[in-house]
């Protein structure tokens, strides 16, 4: 019994209401089958940017892949902080979820990612690992395994942590492997400098195993546009490569669709 004075408040927490307040008429993750690869610094700020949009909820499952383990190193720039140390990335990252929207179906993978993960009808793939030898193999796997209307999105960041980048890959035309231009001299297509630094030895890839130190401003941003990218599903007149720069070093890009390199080793296999 409520007692003379006090007021009862009813909120409504369902998950219909929760997601369509911010997304209004736009497409929700609520019901796709979604693989995020990598829980460190990038894919903690995206996992939880894609259950914000929906993942995991509405008979949908959210699987995190991760076989690396939470340390001191990485909680300056993690969503995860002291309470989760010498825990495994994506059972610590789907518990700190869950416990902020306890309906979630989000499933923990403790090993990598292989190729016999591709034939379980996932509808958005999402590789945050910053690995790119890991990355060209995964483009191969999934054109090989293609299921209708899935994608593939690969974020990163780049350039010592000055520039991140995200590219969509829907099956057909561009896939990662087609940022080289394989019938040129195999640069980069699109290049990220505006002038060549004077010591490009640190400006490749860099979410690898190798530490570069940058803010977390950049591992956000990354998970920023993956959001964009997952929420505009394998729609084909939306940009697939979209790029920001964190600093005036590096070339602006304008939001654009990609064709396939003449070349390419993975569309053309």
């Amino acid at each position: 019994m409520i007692s003379p004075g006090l007021w009862l408040k009813i909120e409504d927490c369902r998950e219909s209401f929760i997601y369509a307040r911010n997304l209004n008429d736009s497409k929700t993750l609520a019901g796709k089958k979604i693989a995020l690869i990598g829980c460190g610094t990038i894919g903690g700020y995206a996992a939880q940017s894609l259950v914000h949009c929906g993942a995991g909820s509405n008979s949908g499952s959210l699987h995190l892949f991760d076989n690396d383990i939470l340390s001191t190193g990485n909680l300056g720039r993690h969503i995860l902080g002291t309470n989760y140390l010498r825990e495994n990335k994506s059972f610590a990252l789907a518990h700190h979820l869950s416990s902020q929207l306890p309906f979630l179906n989000i499933k923990s993978h403790d090993e990598k990612f292989t190729n016999a993960d591709i034939a379980e009808k996932l509808d958005i793939i999402i590789d945050v690992t910053g690995d790119e030898t890991f990355s060209i193999k995964l483009s191969s796997w999934y054109r090989k395994g293609y299921q209708s209307n899935s994608i593939l999105i690969h974020g990163w960041i780049d350039a010592y942590g000055q520039c991140v980048r995200v590219l969509k890959d829907s099956g057909t035309g561009v896939c990662y492997c087609c940022l080289c231009d394989f019938k040129g001299d195999g640069k980069l297509r699109l290049p990220l400098f505006s002038r060549p630094p004077e010591d490009p030895a640190p400006y490749g890839r860099s979410c690898g195993s190798t530490y570069i130190p940058f803010p977390s401003q950049a591992s956000m941003t990354a998970a920023g546009l993956v959001q964009n990218m997952a929420l505009s599903g394998a729609d084909n007149k939306e940009p697939n490569f979209r790029q920001l720069a964190l600093s005036t070093k590096i070339q602006t890009t304008k939001d654009r669709r990609l064709t396939s390199t003449l070349g390419c080793p993975v569309c053309n296999m």
